[in-house]
């Protein structure tokens, strides 16, 4: 029997004030392309977009990993997604389509607001 969870992924992140994403649909393939540009860090090579994040230990990476999990269960839109030590690096591409599309840019969005709760205050 698989795990279950109450994370509903439209809503902030449970005690943190965080929404998961945003993004208004209906653009077409240039305008996709264009929100790839204003992520930060996210690289875009043929019709995959993807992203490596650091954590200070290896079970904040674990962690990372479910909470996308969490999110790509709930709007049926799966990353690749690799585990190396501290280093987890996530992948969005639509399989069905063999291109990117706005489902990639919100999942994106949504890893870039799931590592804001993993990342070290600034002293």
């Amino acid at each position: 029997m698989g795990r279950t969870s109450t994370l509903d992924w439209q809503q902030p992140f449970p005690g943190k004030g965080i929404p998961l994403c945003n993004i208004e649909g209906g653009g077409g393939m240039s305008d996709v392309k264009s929100e790839v540009e204003k992520l930060d860090g996210w690289t875009i090579e043929e019709e995959k977009i993807s992203k490596k994040y650091k954590f200070a230990k290896y079970l904040d990476g674990i962690d990372f990993t479910e909470k996308i999990s969490i999110y790509a269960e709930g709007v049926q839109h799966h990353p690749g997604i690799t585990i190396n030590h501290t280093t987890v690096t996530v992948s969005w591409t639509t399989f069905s389509k063999k291109e990117l599309t706005e489902k990639d840019i919100a999942g994106a969005k949504a890893c870039e607001n799931l590592y804001r709760l993993f990342e070290q205050p600034k002293k």
